[in-house]
Order: C-alpha cells, then structure tokens, then sequence
C-alpha cells in the first residue's frame, strides 16, 4: 500500500472519531481537514465525505442521546403481613399466597343424633393479587371435598372506585354472615337462616362506596350455587341481586361507631325440585328441612329478601339477620323465613367495631398477640347466638324433616395471632317435629384454623 494511501486512512479515521465524540472541536477539525488537502494528503473529494460523514454520524449520536432511556424492569420484593406476598418496587404488581385450613371435631347428643367424627371442613389454597395497579384476580380451590373444586375465581375491574366490576365465581351480594369471610365469622358456623342465601355463584358484579359508610352491590349470577351453570330455559334471565348498607355512625363522623342497616333482594328462576335444599343444624349433625316442589312444576320463581342490623362498640357487638324466601308457580306458592339475634364480647378489650369496612366485618386482631414465650395472651371472645327457622307455608307433601326449629348457640375463640384461631361452640337445636326419631340435638364442636 502506498505511503500516502495508508496516511490518508489513517487521517480519515482519527477526524471522524474526533468529530464524533467531540463535537466542540468541529472548528480544529475543519482546519486539520484544510491543511491536509493543501499538502496534497486528502483530495477536495476526500475532504467533503469525511465532512459528511462526521456530520451523519454526530446527528445520530445526539438523536440517541435524546431518546428516552427504557424503564428498568420493577424489582419484586417479599412480605409477610398475615400472608406471604411480592410486590413490585412502584407497587402497581403484586402475587400472594392464600390459604385457610379448618380442622374440626364434631360431637353430638343423643348419641344416635349423628357420628362424633373428626372432619376437614375447608382446605382452601390460591392466589392472589394484581397487575397494573387497578385489576385484581383471586383464584382459591377447596381440596377439603372428595373432589376438589373452585372455591372462587373472579376478576375485579377497578378502573372506577365507586363502580367496580367483578367477573367470574365469588360471594353474592346479600345477607352479612355469608358474605363476611368463613374465616373471619364469630362462630363455627353461620345461622340457620344462611341456608336460604345465595353464597358462591358465577356471575357478574358492580359495586362501590360512593358515599362516606354507604356502599352497594348490584349482581347477575346462575342461582345455582358453585361452580354451576344455569339450566333454567323456560325462562330468559339470570338471577338479580342486590344489596345496600348503611353505617350511621361514620355518615356522623362517629368513629369507633357501628350503627350497620343493610338491606338485600333477589330475584330469579329454578327448576322444580328441591326448592331449599337441605338445611342443617349448625352442629351439621342432621338435615331438618328440605321445602319441594309438587310435580309437574317446569320452572318456579324466587325472590329473597333480608334484612340486617348491627351496632358495635368498644369491645361489644350486636348483630341481627332476617330472611325470607318465595317460591312460587303454577298452583303453588310457599315461603320459609328465618332469623337470628347474636351477642359478642371481645373478653381481651378489642375494638370490634375496627374490624368493620365497607359494609362487613373482617379479622379480629388481638391487642397483644400469644407467644411460646408466655408474652401475650391472644383474644378471647365470647358469643350467645339464637337462630329460628320458620317453613308453617309448606304443606305436609311438600317437605321433609321439620318445619320449625330454634338453635341455641354459645361460643367460645381464641385468636392467639392474625392468622390462627381455636374455637369452641356448644349448639342445642330443637324441633318441633321429630327428626330422625329425635326432638333435639345437641353438639359440641371444636375447630382449629390456620389462615393468611
């Protein structure tokens, strides 16, 4: 190569890298650039392209420079707050675990009543959490059945805070006790009355708290309980339902206050049948009414409504629920009521009325939290419940078992953490027809639960 070919390249290289990475010198590389055409080192045509060139490459390096930089993927980062969970660095991502695992052991009286057994009453494990700040999703399946199933699944929309959606399997909007988690209600189990409410179901919700200690929630579902489709065809429509609450108190600025009215409705449509479905005990021993339907019936209407007081303050609380369900069809129409009234004193001094929010109370948290150590003693709360069951509509061929009942239910728990309880209930239900042979039944119910 000649001489002067290889200084020429050499040249070229070094004023394009000094006239790209320093573009303040452009004057003393212009210069250079004269001297060495005058020398005779680069042609007029040399002198021109490494000009262009230079230029090109400076206008890309500072388009570059003022691009945006990408955001940085957001880290994730554990917690355990009653619950294990990850959550990005701007919180709008967030994955946790859920799980509650109900261990109980059931003994009655008379003996012949039903088996003293041991039983896993729920073994609930899931998911949860969100994306994107404003969309939530739970999935949970019971492995607690022979066949596990969905517990729930549903996906809420909360683009609007006064109107949000939900989608897919979750709680209907009606009465207190159900809608209020199993984890969190003050006894092992709900009232007789629950078994006249929707619980689980498939449909679509809106809800919202537009206003300070009012909210509302207005659904469409199957009616046909879990994890059901709807078989109804002679009849175009799903069930409606709809539930209002009312805190008082807080409408006043009365804080440490519950005063809760709620009110609830539905309307809807289910094959002829059984109309009720069994109703148990709250010991769950035996079934003492199933309300059915006379032949020949296609399709029958339902409408429910309840009713819902409760006053909470300090560590006291009141609650009352009345229900009533019509069933009605050609040539026939009937109707099952049902109610409770319950007392509960937090023993330890806990605020209950904390526990409330939007509507329903949540989680006891007790003062100061038992440990192996002996430091803390948990809380400890007290309950009464009287629950009365009403079927005098049904005829003698149009239902089994009992068509009245009244139960006496007294409770005692122990919450020694957020996410551990032991509780221990003692239920008398009574009859006013035999069932089984039997006028009563008495039982005596232990649970221990573990749940985050």
């Amino acid at each position: 190569m000649k001489p002067k070919l290889i200084v020429s390249s050499v040249c070229c290289a070094l004023l394009l890298a000094a006239g790209i990475q320093a573009p303040a010198h452009a004057d003393a590389v212009d210069k250079l650039l004269d001297k060495l055409r005058a020398k005779g080192v680069l042609s007029e045509a040399e002198v021109q392209e490494i000009r262009g060139e230079i230029r090109a490459e400076r206008r890309q390096a500072e388009q570059k420079a003022a691009a945006p930089a990408a955001p940085a993927a957001p880290a994730l980062s554990g917690n355990f707050k009653d619950g294990f969970a990850l959550e990005s660095a701007d919180k709008q991502h967030a994955i946790g675990l859920t799980a509650s695992l109900q261990a109980d052991y059931r003994a009655f009286s008379p003996s012949d009543s039903s088996a003293n057994t041991f039983n896993i009453r729920r073994a609930l494990f899931g998911v949860k959490g969100k994306v994107y700040g404003d969309v939530s999703y739970e999935l949970v399946g019971d492995f607690a059945p022979a066949a596990a199933a969905v517990d729930s699944a549903f996906v809420d929309f909360g683009w609007m805070k006064n109107a949000q959606i939900r989608v897919g399997q979750f709680t209907m909007p009606f009465n207190l006790e159900t809608i209020v988690s199993s984890n969190n209600i003050d006894y092992l189990e709900r009232a007789l009355n629950s078994s006249l409410a929707p619980s689980k179901e498939l449909g679509a919700m809106v809800y919202g708290a537009p206003l300070t200690g009012f909210t509302y929630a207005l659904a469409l579902s199957n009616g046909a309980g879990s994890n059901a489709s709807d078989t109804v065809t002679a009849r175009d429509g799903k069930d409606l339902l709809g539930r209002v609450s009312f805190n008082f108190a807080e409408m006043l600025g009365r804080k440490g206050l519950v005063t809760h009215l709620g009110l609830a409705y539905t309307d809807g449509a289910q094959p002829a049948g059984a109309l009720t479905g069994g109703i148990r005990t709250e010991g769950r021993g035996a079934t003492i009414f199933t309300g059915s339907a006379p032949a020949g019936g296609a399709v029958f209407d339902r409408k429910r409504g309840g009713v819902e007081l409760a006053l909470a303050g300090g560590p006291f609380k009141l609650q009352s629920e009345w229900i009533q369900a019509d069933f009605s069809g050609t040539g026939f129409n009937r109707k099952v009521a049902s109610y409770y009234v319950s007392g509960v004193w937090a023993i330890t001094g806990e605020d209950l009325a904390d526990t409330y929010s939007n509507g329903i109370f949540g989680a006891l948290k007790p003062r100061q939290a038992y440990t192996s150590a002996g430091n803390g003693s948990g809380a400890w709360v007290a309950g009464l419940r009287y629950s009365k069951l009403d079927a005098g509509d049904f005829a003698a061929a149009t239902f089994t078992g009992t068509r009245n009942a009244n139960a006496r239910t007294l409770g005692l728990n122990w919450i020694p953490n957020g996410v551990t309880r032991v509780m221990l209930n003692y239920v008398k239900t009574s009859y006013d027809a035999p069932v089984g042979g039997l006028s009563y039944e008495k039982a005596l119910t232990l649970r221990t639960q573990v749940n985050f």
